[in-house]
């Protein structure tokens, strides 16, 4: 009967490292407090959520879609007391625009089919955390709330986003996703300082390192090459 232990990986890839010891890196390596430890993770994983790279929390179309019936042409437009407004193609043209066209800031026909409130999924994630990062766009009152959790054992920071349809512009298993984005940060943080203190170059880093240098040549040749054209 034989026993073995095994210790084998891709080294030049992130290794999956669980947030909750990626936070005692934090504390250990970085610097940083507990409570130090707890904002950094929480503000990585509201940011990655929020991103539009990550492709995490789904974005509108930048324009309603366009309906019809006997009356013509028309979009839909969502009130936040509930109320469903239809705007017709006709009500922005000639005579009607001038007696039924009253809603302020909306003009024209393209006007009301556009979306102003696109993108507000991906920057609600940022809401709860006013008291931490400055804020890039105005919070919704009520949406994101930050709040302690102290147990017989654990402590940390818990961040609800309670905009209505969240949940349906998010993607499967956010949070798993999130912890372990921000946990990937917090461990290249640590790599990159183990670099500075011991004058030592961790491969996955310079991987990674090469990996943008290529991409920002071939961004510069792609560039110079659309340039010639002219």
């Amino acid at each position: 009967m034989n026993s073995s232990l095994t210790a084998i990986g891709n080294w030049s890839q992130q290794i999956e490292i669980p947030l909750h010891n990626a936070m005692q890196v934090s504390i250990e390596m970085l610097g940083k407090t507990g409570r130090g430890a707890c904002e950094r993770a929480i503000i990585y994983m509201a940011t990655s959520a929020g991103s539009a790279r990550n492709k995490l929390t789904k974005a509108a179309k930048k324009n309603r879609k366009t309906q019809s019936d006997k009356q013509g042409k028309y979009v839909e437009r969502y009130y936040s007391n509930g109320e469903t407004r239809r705007d017709y193609r006709w009500m922005f043209e000639g005579d009607a625009a001038e007696l039924l066209n009253t809603r302020k800031g909306i003009k024209t026909w393209d006007q009301a089919r556009e979306i102003k409130s696109r993108g507000l999924a991906r920057r609600s994630w940022m809401w709860g955390l006013s008291g931490l990062v400055p804020m890039k766009s105005k919070p919704m009152p009520g949406v994101g709330r930050l709040r302690e959790y102290t147990g017989d054992k654990e402590s940390g920071l818990i961040l609800t986003n309670r905009l209505g349809y969240i949940d349906k512009v998010t993607v499967p298993g956010l949070e798993r996703r999130v912890a372990q984005m921000a946990s990937n940060k917090i461990m290249a943080q640590a790599a990159k300082k183990a670099e500075r203190k011991f004058g030592i170059v961790v491969d996955r880093l310079e991987s990674g390192r090469k990996r943008k240098a290529k991409a920002r040549l071939d961004r510069e040749f792609k560039k110079a090459r659309g340039a010639g054209k002219k």
